[in-house]
C-alpha cells in the first residue's frame, strides 16, 4: 500500500510542481529509494489474512 502512496505523490509533484524534481533533496531522491526498499522487503513480510481474530 505505500508503494502505490509513494508512486502517487511522485507522480504528483511531477504533474504539479515539475521544477521540484530538479533540485537538492527532491520527492524523486527520497521517494525512489524507499519505494524500492519497500519492493525488496515485500516478498519476506508474511501475510496474515485475519489480524483481527
Amino acid at each position: 500500500m505505500n508503494i502505490i502512496a509513494l508512486v502517487g505523490l511522485l507522480l504528483a509533484v511531477a504533474v504539479l510542481q515539475p521544477v521540484i524534481l530538479f533540485e537538492a533533496f527532491n520527492p524523486l531522491t527520497t521517494n525512489l529509494p524507499l519505494i524500492v526498499l519497500s519492493a525488496l522487503l515485500l516478498p519476506k513480510v508474511p501475510f496474515k489474512k485475519d489480524n483481527f481474530s
